[in-house]
């Protein structure tokens, strides 16, 4: 039985910026990961990729599940995807205790495609669309005054909403509204606008009540950018308002859906009426609502069971795209899109470059510039001509929902710029609630927290804050009380030298916002450092279908995690039911990782080349990169010379030496930059997974490289 010993030292170089950062969460929002725009000559290279036209390609549109911190359980992407997963069999979604059907077929076309252009374009989770939709749809709020309440089978609903709502939610996104743009940027309000709210909505939406927008027209674009503008407001108030925690609450929360219920029961009663709301994210309870598993029933109803049904919507579909992995007798929605659907979309009922018709997503974008209108129609038709009859669902003159709605639009993704949605609202509603809720101070003015970066010895450890202050000084004691270092940096490094146990100390100065006195606190953390790993004798063997770790030692907290960095830990040596082939466990001692490979017998031994983990010799994997712009190994990226191995389903992955996810990439793309969320990472070791299929097997990498800048 083979076992190999390696020591991972958690070291100095941590990103302070980001744990900087993460103390203005309370007053900021981020915006999301995007997919890329492509050029016609990336999308003709695509769908030669073995994977682009698999029918038999399959992955889970969760909720929320790729969108990052911002999403919460609300944004979501496809990140690296290009088929639309949505596992349609026909089987009723009760709503309101009605049995309704998702209605999937080509005459609601344009809905659809607007579904995927939202979560595209815009990041709007498409499943927590559908939900409200449905919700709305088939349900219908009787608080919506006419005309915009039609309650008719097959309007789309997330724009039924009352007048004076559309038009203040536009005011925090004026760009989206060219028409209305400068009366909207010079409003605080809809008084102040100048704007009939009637006339707005009839013009962005084009509802009368003979006529009510249905799934079917251009207008279901309109109605859907108005109603996640809406969403977004919402979302941004409890942002960017300093009195709540909402982005504390919604890192990793045990209830999945307290961010979707808070966003719906708001957009239902209405940002003034949300109180009860932000009560379960304020300074004093958003730790209980973090922890809490089911905190979305912390939250009010809203009108007519609200929350409930949506929330029963969206879990329904998310339940039945988990079993439609393993179930490949539930069908995936698809169906034709012939070039004049795609004008409809783009131009409009009835439009032109030149003349805009009724609907359609040039109603919010470029709408006075010909040129680029005319630009984008010529690159989509481009784009159509390339991608049509290629599909197993389409002909010689339509392309497929399923496989090419996605990469057509992103050959022009560019000229819609969704920036706007992720600025703080200065007008509005939303500003006014930013406001009345930035009064206290709130978790965004508490007492910080020393954050230490511990590294095992002889090797850098560094300390910082969580949350900034205006003033700093450190000192690093040992047990006589002697002072081994001091500073007045933001933050600090240290390279302990000796086992014991020492304390960091940081006197600090911070402004009250409201007396404008100086306040002067001291912070102390004690940190402790054991013997150099690599002297103990850890071992780990299995044992029937479990591996137990024995470690040369028993005392201090010592935590186990098996096959992830960033797992889960436990206290017990044991890890039960344990699959017959090579694990990592790792191990950790105050600060510093080490692991134990082991295996069940020798074939699975990591030196032996029959091993299913062990690196394919047609891979290149860089041992650093070099991103300072002179043309040389400025991106990481793993190579595959035979064009062989990797395709559009590999996925590789980036994290930094804490397991923080950095970036996900289609393995043969550009690589990584060395940028996380736009902003330059350290030099510092980083570590990468790679997941692939070699003659159908699946494989999976782990590894690291340097980035030296």
């Amino acid at each position: 039985m083979q076992i190999r010993f390696t020591i991972y030292a958690i070291g100095i170089f941590l990103s302070f910026y980001n744990l900087s950062a993460q103390g203005e969460l309370c007053n900021t929002s981020e915006k999301p990961v995007d997919e890329p725009a492509i050029t016609l000559q990336q999308l003709s290279d695509l769908i030669t990729t073995p994977d682009f036209y698999n029918s038999n390609h399959r992955y889970i549109d969760d909720l929320g599940y790729r969108g990052g911190r911002y999403s919460a359980g609300f944004i979501d992407t496809w990140l690296g995807e290009t088929q639309i997963m949505f596992p349609y069999n026909g089987v009723p979604i009760t709503v309101n205790l009605t049995n309704t059907t998702i209605a999937a077929n080509s005459t609601n076309a344009l809905y659809w495609m607007t579904l995927a252009m939202g979560q595209e374009y815009m990041n709007a989770d498409m499943q927590w669309m559908m939900g409200v939709g449905a919700k709305e749809t088939f349900s219908g709020t009787p608080l919506a005054g006419p005309p915009f309440n039609t309650n008719a089978e097959g309007a789309y609903g997330p724009f039924e909403v009352e007048l004076f709502t559309g038009v203040d939610r536009a005011i925090s996104y004026p760009t989206f509204y060219p028409e209305y743009q400068t009366l909207l940027e010079n409003a605080q309000d809809i008084a102040t606008s100048g704007i009939t709210p009637l006339d707005f909505m009839n013009d962005y939406i084009g509802l009368d009540p003979v006529d009510p927008v249905t799934l079917d027209k251009a207008t279901v674009v309109n109605g859907y950018i108005m109603s996640v503008g809406n969403f977004f407001n919402v979302y941004n108030w409890f942002s960017y308002a300093k009195d709540l925690c909402w982005h504390k609450v919604i890192d990793n929360p045990a209830d999945r859906y307290y961010t979707l219920a808070a966003m719906t029961v708001t957009y239902n009663l209405g940002v003034f009426s949300a109180d009860p709301i932000a009560e379960t994210m304020n300074k004093d309870n958003y730790e209980a609502t973090h922890t809490n598993p089911t905190a979305r029933d912390l939250l009010p109803q809203g009108n007519s069971f609200y929350r409930k049904h949506i929330t029963e919507v969206i879990e329904s579909i998310v339940a039945r795209s988990q079993e439609a992995m393993t179930n490949t007798s539930i069908p995936l929605w698809d169906h034709q899109i012939d070039w004049n659907t795609i004008e409809r979309f783009f131009m409009g009922e009835g439009g032109t470059v030149t003349i805009q018709g009724k609907g359609g997503l040039f109603k919010h974008f470029h709408t006075n510039n010909t040129t680029r209108k005319q630009e984008i129609m010529t690159t989509l038709e481009d784009a159509f001509d390339i991608l049509k009859g290629k599909a197993p669902s389409s002909s010689s003159t339509t392309i497929s929902y399923r496989y090419d709605w996605l990469a057509l639009l992103r050959t022009v993704k560019q000229h819609f710029s969704n920036e706007p949605i992720f600025v703080k609202p200065n007008a509005g509603d939303g500003s006014l609630r930013i406001n009345a809720y930035s009064m206290v101070g709130g978790c965004c003015v508490e007492t910080p927290e020393i954050i230490i970066d511990q590294a095992c010895l002889d090797e850098t450890t560094g300390f910082g804050l969580s949350l900034s202050v205006d003033t700093v000084a450190w000192e690093i004691l040992d047990t006589n009380s002697s002072i081994l270092f001091s500073s007045t940096d933001i933050f600090g490094n240290y390279d302990f030298t000796m086992a014991g146990n020492y304390t960091i100390q940081a006197t600090i100065t911070q402004t009250n916002p409201d007396t404008k006195e100086m306040i002067t606190s001291v912070l102390t953390e004690t940190i402790i450092f054991d013997q150099d790993p690599d002297s103990f004798d850890d071992r780990a063997a299995f044992q029937g279908n479990d591996i137990v770790v024995t470690p040369a030692d028993t005392e201090g907290n010592i935590e186990y995690a098996l096959d992830d960095i960033d797992g889960v830990y436990q206290n017990s040596t044991r890890f039960g039911n344990v699959t017959p082939e090579t694990h990592t466990i790792f191990i950790k001692r105050n600060g510093c990782i080490s692991s134990i490979e082991v295996s069940p017998d020798k074939e699975d031994d990591p030196n032996n080349p029959n091993n299913p983990n062990t690196p394919n010799d047609q891979l290149i994997i860089p041992e650093y990169f070099t991103p300072n712009g002179d043309g040389f190994h400025d991106t990481w990226h793993i190579t595959d010379t035979t064009n062989t191995l990797l395709t559009v389903e590999s996925r590789l992955y980036i994290f930094d030496r804490y397991g923080k996810l950095l970036t996900q990439l289609i393995p043969n793309q550009s690589g990584w930059d060395g940028f996380y969320s736009g902003k330059q990472m350290p030099s510092s070791e980083y570590w990468f997974t790679l997941e692939y299929l070699d003659n159908n097997n699946p494989k999976r990498i782990v590894g690291h490289f340097s980035l030296i800048r």
